[in-house]
């Protein structure tokens, strides 16, 4: 379960400061697989404990991506263009019952999946492109591609810092490679709320990455939908939070690109373990 990419990237993005970019009309529909996901998020509720088996998914039920898990195409209507930069398309979705709002973003990254799974999990790395970040540690493994883990992010005055406990599993798909890592908020009695931190809530959010051209590219899309709580203006968190696709990609695609480091044999065992399984 090591090999589990950290929310930290995800949370910490979240309150950076940045402009708000105009809505750009979105290009023709074109078919790009596995992005956009499926699962009603509407109702925004944690989900329980961490120890409540009936939210717990074995490996072996769990551990491949299949159609349930992501349409075949991106839904232009619904999703919206609001930036097309350095090789990242970043899109905002508004949800009208619950007035929140989703972002997204995809890219082409000119290396094999393994190495950007690497530079999610890699501590050191995880260190040179993740901002704000005061600590992170892992509250209970539950099997080998499920854990539960904490995050305390640092936010800037006036506001309290915030803290989350959320939910990782992990899914693999062999032909072509792909690794899909969902996380979401829920409670565990080993990390109640904390004094002076506000427990934020990650509604649903995920990294998807899949291998192209024999493994000299990869596709990534991150999507996320985070409640801070506590009191941010809503208009506040909402431009804070539009670069944050823009953000994670382009640091992940830098440092998987251009730095020297070994891919982490865990993650590479792991496929090749469930390769021989088939």
């Amino acid at each position: 379960m090591s090999f589990l990419v950290s929310i930290v990237a995800v949370i910490s993005i979240l309150f950076s400061a940045c402009s708000s970019p105009a809505v750009k009309e979105p290009p023709a529909p074109e078919k790009v697989v596995k992005v956009h996901k499926r699962t009603n998020h509407s109702s925004g509720t944690q989900t329980g404990t961490s120890t409540d088996t009936s939210t717990s998914v074995s490996e072996e039920t769990q551990n491949e991506i299949d159609d349930d898990d992501f349409d075949q195409e991106i839904d232009h209507e619904s999703w919206k263009l609001i930036s097309d930069e350095e090789g990242i398309q970043t899109y905002q979705k508004a949800d009208q019952s619950t007035d929140r709002i989703s972002f997204r973003g995809e890219t082409i990254v000119p290396t094999s999946l393994l190495r950007i799974a690497t530079v999610l999990n890699n501590p050191e790395l995880r260190k040179k492109w993740i901002d704000s970040f005061v600590e992170a540690h892992l509250i209970r493994d539950i099997s080998k591609v499920e854990r539960v883990e904490y995050n305390h992010t640092k936010v800037p005055w006036p506001f309290e810092d915030r803290d989350f406990v959320y939910n990782m599993k992990a899914k693999i798909a062999l032909k072509p490679k792909a690794m899909l890592v969902s996380m979401k908020s829920v409670t565990d009695p080993k990390e109640p709320p904390h004094e002076g931190i506000v427990r934020g809530e990650i509604i649903y959010s995920y990294y998807f990455m899949k291998e192209l051209s024999a493994g000299r590219s990869t596709k990534v899309v991150v999507e996320m939908a985070v409640d801070p709580k506590g009191v941010i203006p809503k208009w506040l968190v909402a431009i804070s939070q539009q670069r944050w696709p823009h953000n994670t990609l382009k640091n992940m695609k830098n440092i998987a690109v251009k730095t020297d480091f070994v891919v982490t044999k865990e993650i590479e065992e792991y496929f090749k373990t469930r390769g021989r399984k088939k």
